[in-house]
């Protein structure tokens, strides 16, 4: 998608994103410690039929169940050998669920691993591979999130701009002190990722409500547009054997109107979120220009 169209669209309206993947993969039998990527190869209906929901819901962006699908986290269940296939299949699925009714974001999560200088070709690669792979199957923009290390996401973003000339959103995960695992504050997370190339910044996951309205207030003052934001619907507790996220559909929009109204473009849901949050954020925010 030629970045023009999307600010074009960005300026006319507030896009919704889709919520969680990985939670709802768990309401539909994704075992602790199993891959959620593998599900694209295993049980691509179930993967597909999220996707649709979030559709139905009102969602103008989806992303790809590829949030893991790096080779270096793919090591991990002994799964790289079908780094290729899991990515193309990611892609495949989002796309038929689109429909061509809303656009599909390539998603691109942190290598999972500790890292250092020594490690950074190898990082960079990383991100240039499995960019390379969402791109050349069709996907409109590339998503990049929950990044913990400001560093982590400059690369990202440099690795998918060395690919081709695709929108990038990239948004950071703070924590209670609202500074990333780093030590970058909000201010200094957006001069960065701005720096590197991204289109669009914000933040997702992480912290709660008001924390991230903080972080999303400290960003839009720190550079010029265009921010995204995916909260989480709260700060999960555990109950027994489960983690629960409190917050409601309801509540979910109260925010999600209140990032509106700061001046955030693309809103959307993180873990807990379900397609009723992001139908929910849909009817609060679609009057605001």
């Amino acid at each position: 998608m030629k970045k023009e169209k999307l600010y074009y669209r960005l300026e006319e309206q507030i896009l919704i994103f889709d919520g969680a993947m990985g939670t709802m993969l768990m309401d539909r039998g994704l075992k602790m410690g199993q891959c959620p990527e593998c599900f694209n190869l295993e049980y691509p209906d179930t993967v597909l039929q999220i996707h649709r929901e979030y559709v139905k819901a009102g969602a103008d962006i989806i992303q790809t169940n590829s949030f893991g699908g790096n080779s270096m986290r793919l090591k991990d269940f002994h799964m790289e050998s079908q780094f290729v296939e899991i990515n193309q299949r990611a892609v495949d699925i989002a796309l038929k669920a689109a429909g061509g009714n809303c656009l599909v974001a390539g998603n691109i999560g942190p290598v999972g691993k500790p890292w250092d200088d020594a490690r950074k070709d190898e990082v960079y690669q990383t991100f240039y591979e499995q960019g390379k792979i969402l791109s050349s199957e069709g996907v409109a923009l590339i998503n990049i999130e929950t990044m913990m290390d400001v560093r982590e996401a400059v690369l990202a973003v440099k690795a998918v701009k060395e690919i081709k000339d695709i929108p990038i959103v990239c948004t950071m995960t703070f924590g209670k002190d609202l500074k990333t695992l780093d030590g970058s504050t909000p201010e200094m997370a957006a001069l960065h990722l701005k720096e590197a190339g991204a289109d669009i910044i914000g933040s997702n996951c992480g912290s709660d409500m008001e924390d991230m309205m903080t972080v999303m207030r400290k960003m839009v003052q720190a550079v010029p547009k265009y921010w995204s934001v995916k909260p989480n619907a709260g700060l999960p507790k555990k109950i027994g054997n489960q983690m629960v996220y409190p917050l409601m559909p309801e509540d979910i929009a109260y925010y999600g109107r209140k990032f509106a109204e700061l001046g955030v473009h693309i809103i959307g849901g993180c873990c807990g979120t379900t397609p009723a949050h992001i139908q929910a954020i849909n009817e609060a925010v679609r009057s605001i220009k």
